[in-house]
């Protein structure tokens, strides 16, 4: 697996200590209460697909088909442990808020949320 992800801007480059980076200043613009949220659905996420946070992120900002493969595939992976509704939702609208927040820094040049 390459250790950088092409963002939109050439001049740019996401090594595996930036995607760090990202998801520190992205939990630093949330309220406490949210960050420890995000972190607990980000810890879930990584452990459902397999990979370390890092990498995780790292292969979610890879692309849109990459981004919805696994976000689909996370999604499943919560309906099978049965888990609510609403935590599936909260969870996945948490990858929502990264994949934005990465938009919003010009470091990838899609996302399926309002612009």
């Amino acid at each position: 697996m390459a250790d950088i992800v092409k963002p939109k801007s050439a001049n740019l480059a996401l090594s595996k200590d930036g995607v760090q980076g990202l998801v520190d200043l992205w939990l630093a613009s949330q309220t406490p209460a949210t960050a420890k949220t995000y972190r607990v659905a980000l810890g879930d996420f990584a452990r459902a697909v397999g990979r370390e946070i890092e990498t995780a992120v790292e292969l979610l900002l890879a692309g849109r088909g990459t981004a919805n493969a696994m976000a689909l595939a996370y999604k499943v992976n919560m309906t099978d442990r049965k888990l609510a509704s609403a935590t599936v939702n909260l969870r996945l609208s948490t990858l929502r808020s990264l994949v934005d927040h990465a938009r919003r820094l010009d470091l990838v040049d899609w996302c399926d949320g309002p612009g």
